[in-house]
Parts: structure tokens; sequence; C-alpha cells
């Protein structure tokens, strides 16, 4: 399946750090988007517009050459725009109906930076689609996918979060399904309401059944189970097991809270020696049933 993975870019070489995770993931058939954003500078009545034309030339050269730098025979366009960095991202992945945001963490350094921490926290935040972030000081590697690491955490099977890695992993890169027992502090209270990985003193069961799953449908899968803090555990055993990527699902707290501060995900992100791929569960709100009261 064709996918339309979009990459934001700002100019610098920090940036730039993201095509050696895209050229991994990315097949022959895949659509590779670039997108640079012009400052939201509106030209006042009277002024020569020609400082924004130079802009605009300036950047949509500095994309073509990107491109044959890192993207030689990848299909894709490229694009600039205006507007704020955030909202341009995610307003151009829901218009070209993209599949995947790739983007580093940081841009430039100082006030100039451009895609350090809030922006890629909002677009993690907003976007109903997967990101695959990396930090310009992770090594790289030219080899393909060999391993990616699942963090299963959540009540629920990480439908969406599996979808895309089986993607992402096609036919040669193993996914292990990866799950940290935190350590007890306080009984759970009884009213708590169980979840698959507490519905059995064994939540390997559980990740054995998804990785049974995915073998059936032609992937590698295999479970694997500790107990520790999930960040250090899902670090550790990256390491161990000499994975390419690490995958987690991203929770929202209480309504618009922010995702990714003192979270797992935050941790995993800032800590990784390999790039994350976060992605927020679909939430379909169903429509309130006739004669239900409002609030």
């Amino acid at each position: 399946m064709t996918k339309q993975i979009l990459v934001p870019l700002d100019g610098s070489r920090e940036a730039e750090a993201i095509f050696q995770e895209v050229q991994r993931v990315a097949t022959v058939w895949d659509n590779v988007h670039l997108l640079h954003l012009l400052p939201p500078v509106p030209t006042p009545v009277g002024l020569d517009p020609t400082h924004m034309i130079a802009l605009q030339n300036q950047a949509e050269a500095y994309l073509e050459a990107a491109r044959e730098r890192w993207l030689i025979g990848q299909k894709g366009i490229n694009v600039v725009n205006s507007g704020e960095p955030a909202a341009g991202i995610l307003g151009y992945a829901l218009e070209k109906n993209i599949d995947l945001i790739a983007m580093t963490t940081h841009g430039r350094g100082g006030m100039a930076r451009f895609l350090f921490g809030s922006v890629a926290a909002t677009v993690v935040r907003k976007a109903q689609l997967p990101v695959l972030l990396t930090r310009p000081d992770i090594l790289h590697h030219a080899r393909p996918l060999r391993r990616i690491l699942v963090s299963v955490a959540g009540s629920e099977t990480p439908n969406d979060l599996l979808t895309t890695v089986k993607s992402l992993a096609g036919g040669g890169a193993d996914i292990v399904l990866f799950h940290a027992v935190p350590p007890v502090q306080d009984p759970a209270p009884q009213w708590a309401p169980p979840t698959p990985l507490s519905r059995s003193t064994r939540p390997e069961h559980y990740l054995q059944e998804l990785a049974d799953s995915l073998e059936e449908q032609g992937y590698t899968a295999w479970p694997s189970v500790t107990s520790g803090d999930p960040v250090e555990k899902i670090l550790e055993q990256a390491k161990k097991l000499d994975v390419d990527l690490i995958a987690l699902a991203t929770h929202a707290r209480s309504g618009l809270e922010r995702l990714l501060a003192g979270s797992v995900a935050e941790g995993v992100l800032r800590k990784s020696s390999v790039s994350v791929l976060l992605q927020k569960p679909l939430v379909i709100h169903h429509p309130a049933l006739q004669g239900e009261p409002h609030e």
C-alpha cells in the first residue's frame, strides 16, 4: 500500500536528520512530500512584494536541493506555504491525506528554532495520525529496519499503532511486543476496571496472543515482559535487542492537556538512541442517542 509521508523542514541541517529515517521507512511506491513554511508576514500596502517572491524562490530551491540530496528517485512534491509551524504542518497533513509525519524534535538553536519541543508536541497532540520523531544527535544507520519495539501499556490493543508498525515493517522487520510492569507502590483500588494486562498474573499471555495474530498475518513477532520503570525498561530492552525503532501510543491527559511532558513518551524520546514513533489512538465520538438528556 502506498504511503503519503510528510517531512516538514525549516532550512536547518538539524531538521534534515529525519531524512535518514525516512529512507529506511519509505518504499519506492511511497510519496514523500517536503514542506517549508514561510513566516506569516503580510506585505504592507504599497510595498513592493519582491522580497516575498525572493523568499519563496529561495525556499523552493532549498527543498529541491534537499530532495536531490536525500530522496533521489523518490516520488513526492515540494510545497512552500506560509503560516505558523504546527498549524501549517497539521493543515497540510489533513488536506493531502498524509499517512505519516516525519520530523526532528529540534531545529535551529536560540530564537530561530522552529521544530523544538513545543511544535513537535503540538503536532503529536493534535494529529490523528502517526508521527515519526528523531533527534539530531542520534547516530543514524543506513540499514533497513530490522526490528521494531512496540510498547504495549494501555488497557486496549493498540490497533492504530500496530497498523502503522505493520506498514513500516513490511515483510522484513521483526516486531517485539514489550510490556514493563511498573513497581507496585499502592494496591489498586477495588473499583479500578481490569485491563487485558491485569486479567492474568502473567501479562505475557496477552502479548503472546497479539504476537500470534501478527504471525498469522505473515509478520515475525514475539512478546517480551519485564518489571520496573517503563522508560528505563523500554530503553534497556531497545539497547539489548538492538532495535531500529521504538513505537508507543500516546494518551491525552484530561481533555486538551499536553501529551508529552512528564510522560513515558517524553522520557523515551529524550533518551532513546533510536527514533521514536508516536501515535494517538483514534477517538471516535458517537452522537448522543435520541431522547438522551444533554448536559
